[in-house]
């Protein structure tokens, strides 16, 4: 399963998973659609706290290189994340637990199923100010009680230092500066939701339009601004995959 399906889009995307046929009839592969919001995700700005509890153990199909390579064979741990806000499902819950919760790492293949993160690097840096949009678990599925965020190919994760090393592993190029998590936590409230962009892509993008226009010194009108240009080449596509329901909700600009 390639790597870059399961690193990349935990940079700073947000996904919607999708099955696509190749042209040349391979088997289907698991597809990335940016920027598209999830409501259902709980949104946390914090950093790692350094403890770590037992996730899961692997299955014992998992490769055996990557068992060998790996300094704790056969187990994923979640890592304790200090939370220092929290929106969305959930935020409540979160705060009753001491502001604390466990971020269990997984893995997408190409049929975009689930599998055990064998990684030697955790997906979020150590020490760093972080934004994480995810699901969080139903508390009877929490581990050792605490709430729980399962982060996988649907989930979105931004830092600088994650942007910066990307930019500079694909690019080969000087990483410009980015945003903060916090600035980034705001500009994410933007997006378009699912629902959303699928009736209405062109109704979906005025409130980004209209952030720019209205915050143009603001460090995140940049990356907004590469947003909008993203979304809009995504109309055509949203056109002629949206469902007969939705089309009497669009109208012209």
């Amino acid at each position: 399963m390639p790597r870059l399906l399961a690193i990349a889009p935990l940079v700073a995307s947000l996904v919607v998973v999708a099955r696509v046929e190749s042209h040349r009839g391979a088997r289907p592969i698991c597809a990335v659609f940016q920027l598209v919001r999830d409501t259902s995700f709980t949104r946390v700005v914090g950093a790692l706290s350094g403890d770590s509890v037992l996730a899961y153990r692997w299955p014992e199909e998992a490769n055996v290189m990557e068992r060998a390579l790996h300094k704790d064979s056969g187990k994923t741990f979640a890592r304790g994340f200090r939370v220092w806000s929290a929106e969305g499902p959930g935020a409540a819950a979160i705060n009753r637990a001491h502001n604390r919760v466990l971020i269990v790492p997984w893995r997408t293949g190409d049929d975009c199923r689930r599998y055990a993160w064998t990684e030697r690097a955790y997906p979020i840096r150590p020490a760093e100010s972080t934004f994480v949009a995810a699901l969080l678990r139903p508390r009877q599925q929490w581990i050792a009680g605490s709430p729980t965020m399962d982060l996988d190919l649907d989930s979105f994760v931004y830092s600088p230092g994650l942007a910066r090393q990307a930019d500079t592993s694909y690019g080969g190029r000087p990483a410009p500066a980015y945003v903060s998590a916090s600035v980034l936590a705001e500009a994410y409230r933007l997006l378009p939701a699912r629902g959303t962009w699928g009736c209405t892509p062109r109704r979906a993008l005025k409130p980004l339009r209209a952030w720019v226009g209205n915050h143009p010194d603001s460090s995140a009108a940049e990356l907004v601004s590469s947003w909008i240009r993203s979304l809009v080449e995504w109309i055509p596509a949203a056109d002629r995959d949206r469902s007969d329901s939705c089309r009497t909700l669009e109208r012209p600009n």
